[in-house]
């Protein structure tokens, strides 16, 4: 994570960022990713992942 910070401030981040947050609802991951997405510049492209809860969703979600 140290890596990924250093280069986020220095600003040589070629490629494309992902970042996934995990957490009960109401926490602020969607606010803290619009923040991580305004300071660095980026979009933010948003997935709601609590329509794959169903064990049925995982080829779907990994594309097998």
């Amino acid at each position: 994570m140290l890596k990924v910070l250093t280069l986020l401030t220095y600003g040589k981040v070629e490629k494309t960022l992902v970042i996934l947050f995990y957490g009960p609802s109401g926490v602020g991951k969607t606010e803290t990713a619009k923040y991580l997405a305004e300071i660095l510049g980026g979009e933010l492209y948003r997935k709601e992942f609590s329509m794959f809860q169903g064990n049925e969703y995982l080829s779907f979600l990994f594309g097998v």
